[in-house]
């Protein structure tokens, strides 16, 4: 089914070339509504036209007001230009904690700016800094609030509700046991603001745990207050946010999306610099195998769009209701291109949710179960994976769950790579990619997609056939679970997890509809998928 075509795209898709797109993405400071957005969609548009995609720059008004989907409204354009944080008293401890111009992430993004010439405040731990109840023993008016919860929820608290100048944060989140609290003692945290129209914004500085542990033991010991100087010279101002927009149209209206969110801070590589440069990579490959006649003409369009994770998703949506229906599926891609063996991530075909049920979990499922199958044993008898992968089933957590919504109707799997040792974390840089795992992806992503675009009776059937027989493994995956409910005398449970599985399965193989009427042979799969799932039930 796959690996004629497979072959083909992979000879063609080169990981250094998307490497080369990852490295220019990564140099520009890329916070939804900015200069360093802008800049960078400006880049991957020039390229996607060189590539000779139909591309176009979309924008959304950012003016605190517009809001998309009954979402928030777009934030601001956020512009800074320096921030420093320093530590004045006692003065023998004074030292610079905190330099913008040396990493954007000395700030918590989006921070607000100080008064000219800066503030000068005493600095008080607050332990779960985002609750009122923290506060009753405590005076920060006034004063920075050193704390290791989110900053948005912290502002609410400390600076509004008890009149705090400021916050300073210095946890990084863990994620045993690829990450623990400090297995990264001098990176820098990505935190950000979320402010309303109507907030005064307050300055924020991330430090590292060690400068954390360090400030903290400084407080407890210290007979003296401690004090830091901070200067912020950002503002805030009504702007645009861009969406790039690139299509390899069809025959027809009906169209693939491929996403990949371009926002995060500088530099960002494997979140989500990885995503944008495997879908720019698959993007030229497609586009030139189609002009030299080496794939199959595209029934229906592909459209590759980089945007702002969530904010541009629902944005973009929101001013094409009336096109959804054209939207035959989609691919998320986000954290592709991750080195393994220095961030101790597995490649994941992510499905789409049990509420939207789809060929396109299987799809993605089969060509990474292809793409992880490229070495052979020395006698030529199995094929075998040189790296970590596996599929697992909806999450979240990024665009495919707004796709994927019922309400929307784009099933979305998403190719994502977790967890990662160096996750939103100014050590998320270029060094811990491997370009060969882009061409991997880059590859996958164009065979994904071209499949979807190009299918028609022959393909859905042959992905039908796929799909019946990758059954019993997923049912075997049920196992534990029945074996739980058995176990506790629950037979009714049982029955009604297989119900709601055979359910499932029956309208996951009814989507391939959606790509050719096959429906006068459905009874003959649907009637297998009965035999396979009672044979599992007794």
């Amino acid at each position: 089914m796959f690996p004629s075509e497979y072959r083909k795209l992979q000879e063609m898709t080169s990981g250094q070339r998307a490497f080369r797109y990852l490295q220019e993405v990564t140099r520009f400071h890329r916070i939804q509504v900015s200069g360093g957005f802008r800049r960078a969609a400006d880049y991957v548009a020039g390229k996607l036209e060189d590539f000779g995609l139909e591309t176009e720059i979309l924008t959304y008004p950012a003016d605190g007001e517009n809001a998309f989907w009954g979402q928030p409204p777009l934030p601001l354009d956020w512009k800074i230009t320096g921030a420093t944080l320093d530590l004045v008293e006692p003065e023998k401890q004074r030292r610079r904690l905190c330099d913008y111009e040396e990493t954007e992430l000395s700030v918590i993004q989006r921070t607000g700016p100080t008064q000219s010439g800066g503030v000068t405040a005493e600095v008080v731990a607050v332990p779960r800094a985002d609750q009122p109840g923290s506060y009753h023993d405590r005076d920060v008016q006034g004063r920075f609030v050193l704390c290791d919860t989110d900053p948005d929820r912290t502002y609410r608290t400390a600076v509004q509700q008890f009149g705090a100048a400021g916050i300073i944060v210095d946890s990084i989140p863990e994620f045993p046991p690829v990450r623990r609290a400090m297995d990264l003692p001098d990176a820098r945290g990505y935190r950000s603001f979320w402010f309303r129209a109507d907030d005064e914004p307050c300055p924020g500085f991330i430090l590292t745990p060690r400068q954390g542990t360090e400030l903290r033991r400084l407080l407890k010991k210290s007979e003296e207050p401690v004090r830091v100087h901070a200067e912020v010279n950002a503002r805030f101002a009504p702007g645009e946010m861009q969406v790039v927009s690139a299509l390899l149209p069809g025959e027809t209206e009906e169209e693939v999306l491929v996403t990949a969110h371009l926002c995060h801070p500088c530099p960002s590589a494997n979140d989500n610099a990885s995503g944008v440069s495997a879908g720019m990579e698959a993007a030229r490959t497609l586009g030139s195998m189609l002009k030299e006649g080496k794939l199959p003409a595209l029934r229906r369009g592909i459209r590759f769009l980089f945007l702002a994770e969530m904010t541009g998703t629902h944005a973009y949506l929101s001013d094409r209701e009336d096109e959804l229906s054209n939207c035959v599926a989609g691919l998320n891609l986000d954290m592709v291109g991750q080195n393994q063996q220095l961030c101790g991530s597995t490649l994941l075909a992510e499905s789409p949710p049990r509420s939207m049920p789809s060929f396109t979990g299987d799809l993605a499922g089969l060509l990474l179960e292809w793409v992880g199958g490229q070495h052979k044993n020395l006698a030529g008898t199995a094929r075998y994976a040189s790296f970590r992968h596996s599929e697992a089933p909806f999450s979240g957590g990024s665009d495919h769950m707004i796709l994927s919504d019922p309400t929307v109707g784009i099933p979305s799997p998403m190719i994502i790579q977790w967890p990662d040792r160096f996750y939103h974390t100014s050590e998320d840089s270029p060094d811990k990619v491997d370009p060969e795992m882009l061409g991997r992806v880059g590859a996958l992503t164009a065979a994904y997609a071209h499949f979807i675009a190009a299918a028609g009776p022959s393909e859905a059937l042959q992905l039908a056939g796929e799909m019946t027989s990758r059954t019993p493994a997923m049912l075997r995956r049920l196992r534990g679970r029945i074996r739980d409910h058995l176990a506790r005398d629950e037979m009714h449970r049982a029955d009604e997890l297989f119900e709601f599985f055979a359910e499932g399965r029956k309208a996951d193989l009814q989507s391939l509809n959606r790509l050719a009427d096959i429906s006068d042979r459905m009874d003959l799969f649907c009637d297998e998928l009965g035999r396979q799932i009672e044979s599992e039930r007794r």
